[in-house]
């Protein structure tokens, strides 16, 4: 950063301006420095920053949240950051196509370029961006130039054939993303879980950004209790996120669960209706990726951006 003045050599003479001016020249600089201090500097993303939070917009108490966790960056599905939420780096989203996508590229404004940027909520989902492999492909050319990098869809099964197709026409057209999104749920199984992302990293060879994971049970509905405790869902933590610390192409990871949830993931949650962490959030706050032996191969980018 320029200075807007001159200081010591490349000052003025003193013979010229006198002691006098010399004097508050230099108090305009600590001055300028005292301000620069005082504000957030923007570390690069790199090993250890990899923790984050996938969580609304609207969510009571969302700003705190973040903070609590201690999440190193977030995203709300959608392109508007959530105000006062500390240093945590904010990944915008382009939900769907269409009037969403509108929506989403004018809040991003015309001249961001944000460091990344997720793409299509489970397109594979009739409940959610609900999107054909054309749509999707069509729309990306539209998508590659609001960011520097950009995440594939977050498909509901990013190994079933959606995926797969929506990859190969990608690499028919010359089109490319930078990481693949996934979206994990399922038992309190660290084996199970860590095998599929390796698995799905073997079948794209790019990095990724799990961008929702969490422990639930689908069958726990209409009164039925969830089949996972929470202590089976706090060991399931404390297993495997070390263990994507150390998985150099996983770039991040966002547990689902900050808000209230319905039974299916309510082993899962992070906080409670209070606000004040649970047990398994404590457990996610406290995690620290650095002293986990944190390896990443993503690029620096500045948590600012």
């Amino acid at each position: 950063m320029a200075f807007p003045w001159r200081i010591g050599m490349l000052g003025p003479s003193p013979s010229i301006i006198g002691t006098a001016a010399i004097e508050v020249e230099m108090k305009l600089a600590a001055l300028f420095c005292a301000v620069l201090c005082a504000l957030p500097i923007a570390a690069p993303a790199g090993a250890g920053d990899k923790k984050g939070i996938a969580i609304g917009q609207k969510d009571a108490g969302a700003a705190g949240t973040i903070q609590k966790l201690n999440a190193r960056w977030y995203y709300t599905w959608n392109a508007e950051p959530i105000a006062q939420a500390g240093s945590a780096q904010f990944v915008p989203m382009i939900w769907s196509d269409g009037a969403n996508m509108d929506r989403q590229v004018a809040r991003l404004g015309p001249d961001a370029k944000p460091c990344a940027l997720l793409a299509f909520n489970e397109p594979d989902g009739k409940r959610q961006a609900d999107m054909s492999v054309d749509e999707a492909v069509g729309a990306w050319d539209r998508i590659r130039p609001l960011a520097r990098r950009i995440g594939s869809p977050a498909a509901v099964n990013p190994l079933g054939p959606w995926f797969e197709d929506f990859s190969r026409r990608m690499a028919d057209q010359g089109k490319e993303y930078d990481f693949v999104a996934v979206h994990w749920y399922g038992a309190p199984s660290a084996k199970s879980f860590l095998r599929k992302i390796d698995d799905i990293h073997a079948a794209y060879g790019k990095p990724i950004w799990i961008t929702e994971f969490a422990v639930s049970d689908w069958a726990a509905r209409d009164g039925r209790k969830s089949r996972y405790s929470t202590a089976a869902t706090e060991r399931f933590m404390r297993t495997v996120l070390p263990e994507l610390e150390r998985r150099p192409y996983v770039e991040r990871y966002a547990w689902m669960g900050a808000g209230a949830y319905r039974e299916a993931t309510v082993s899962s949650r992070l906080v409670d209706d209070s606000g004040a962490l649970t047990p398994l959030g404590r457990i996610y706050a406290e995690f620290d990726g650095d002293a986990a032996g944190s390896v990443t191969d993503e690029p620096a980018c500045a948590a600012g951006e």
